[in-house]
């Protein structure tokens, strides 16, 4: 293959999964706030929001705090 055949690969691959992704999304998020409920759902997102900067913080500290 060339580069440009594999260039041209890699973007419709990543077409692919963002559509994917997105329609994964659509039809899942209706389904967990009727299987969990408003509320609980609530909590869901909280926590994955929760631990999404808890990785952030240490993907950052871990960086700063290996010289030392």
């Amino acid at each position: 293959m060339t580069r440009s055949q594999n260039a041209i690969l890699n973007y419709l691959s990543t077409i692919v999964f963002t559509v994917v992704t997105v329609s994964t999304g659509l039809v899942s998020t209706p389904l967990l706030i009727k299987w969990l409920g408003k509320d609980t759902f609530g909590v869901f997102r909280i926590l994955v929001a929760y631990f999404g900067y808890l990785s952030l913080l240490e993907f950052g500290l871990g960086g700063g705090i290996s010289p030392i």
